[in-house]
């Protein structure tokens, strides 16, 4: 039994400058950028507002709903793929994992 999590997710800045809607698979850029937050990064003359924006560290944040089908199971098991470089995934304020490695299937 799968449980897919794209989609619609929040996104915020840790300093709460920025927050939208962000629809999952996506990066925090390009979730700014589709929601008028910042100009697109890869046009000349924006790239200062790029550099401050990367400054930031975003919470990608979204509820989901487990079923009792699926609370049966003994195990479940969350697959993420492409992950950015750094992160830490929470699952109910509980730290489930962290990843130093884009690169790397968690």
């Amino acid at each position: 039994m799968i449980l897919g999590l794209n989609g619609r997710w929040q996104l915020n800045s840790a300093d709460n400058k920025f927050s939208c809607s962000a629809n999952v698979p996506t990066s925090d850029f390009c979730a700014l950028v589709e929601n008028g937050l910042i100009a697109d990064p890869l046009f000349s003359g924006v790239e200062q507002e790029a550099i401050e924006t990367a400054k930031n560290d975003f919470v990608f944040s979204r509820n989901f709903v487990v079923d009792a089908q699926m609370l049966q199971h003994k195990y479940a098991y969350l697959e993420c793929d492409k992950l950015d470089t750094l992160c830490t995934c929470y699952i109910n304020g509980t730290k489930a994992f962290e990843s130093k490695n884009s690169y790397v299937n968690i």
